[in-house]
């Protein structure tokens, strides 16, 4: 009659690491958030002389994001979901609003350069006529431009239009924008 076979061996412990005593692996808490149970699990591996300065960065971290309660329901969490999506509007809305008034100065800086262009060519046209470069020039600006309107006729036929650019803030002054344009002086004859 055979023998019965004699139970393996357990296999042999592994040697611990280099440093210090092996330890078996933790599990974080369920309650601390992803990053500290990485940072746990990292400051129990790591060797003793930088284990304390990993410890002050999680407990920073555990207090910054305090666990919920056991008893927290789902309800609570998105709640508190909503409130922070609150929080975070309330706190970018003055810098969406920001970022428009600029998108919006830029807007009509590039729209009084354009009129200002426009108003050049028909001030010189008219000053190459013998007609008012002032009256023409104003004859192609919104009103709202109207009121800084510079226009310089020269002999040559040049005549130099510039305009002061309109601000989304009314007591902001974003200087002037100016153009020339030429047309040889004309006879009617």
């Amino acid at each position: 009659m055979p023998t019965p076979a004699a139970p393996d061996p357990a296999p042999p412990p592994a040697s611990p690491p280099p440093g210090g005593a092996s330890r078996p692996p933790v599990a974080a808490p369920a309650f601390l958030p992803a990053c500290a149970s990485r940072l746990a699990s990292a400051l129990l591996r790591t060797s003793a002389s930088r284990r304390a300065s990993a410890l002050l960065r999680a407990s920073a971290l555990l207090r910054a994001s305090a666990p919920l309660p056991a008893t927290a329901s789902r309800a609570a969490l998105v709640r508190s979901a909503r409130g922070q999506a609150s929080v975070e509007l309330v706190v970018l809305l003055p810098v969406i609003v920001l970022v428009l008034a600029i998108a919006y100065q830029a807007l009509l800086a590039g729209q009084a350069i354009w009129e200002v262009r426009v108003a050049s060519r028909a001030a010189a046209r008219a000053h190459s006529l013998g007609a008012d470069p002032a009256a023409a020039a104003r004859s192609r600006l919104r009103s709202g431009l109207e009121r800084g309107l510079r226009v310089t006729p020269s002999d040559a036929g040049d005549v130099r239009v510039s305009v002061r650019v309109p601000a989304v803030i009314p007591t902001v002054r974003l200087g002037r924008v100016a153009a020339t344009s030429h047309f040889r002086p004309q006879t009617i004859g």
